[in-house]
């Protein structure tokens, strides 16, 4: 993402959602480098820093596919 890019109330956003697919959000609250999103398909709101937060969904899939090809070990299970 670009940093020096400022998002608004209103504008229609894009994260990676549990390491595996992009999500449409729409910004609804801005404070202190928080977004508060609301999901477009579903009743509810999150809380993201600006960080996490993508202009395009292209820029967003391929921060998602920089993840997934980093990832070489495949899964690893935790105990």
């Amino acid at each position: 993402m670009d940093s020096s890019k400022e998002f608004k109330i209103g504008d229609r956003v894009y994260i990676v959602a549990n390491n595996i697919s992009v999500k449409e959000l729409e910004i609804i609250s801005m404070q202190d480098g928080y977004c508060t999103l609301r999901d477009l398909e579903r009743y509810g709101a999150i809380r993201l820093r600006k960080s996490r937060l993508y202009n395009t969904r292209e820029a967003a899939c391929q921060a998602l596919s920089q993840r997934t090809n980093n990832n070489d070990r495949g899964f690893i299970r935790p105990y």
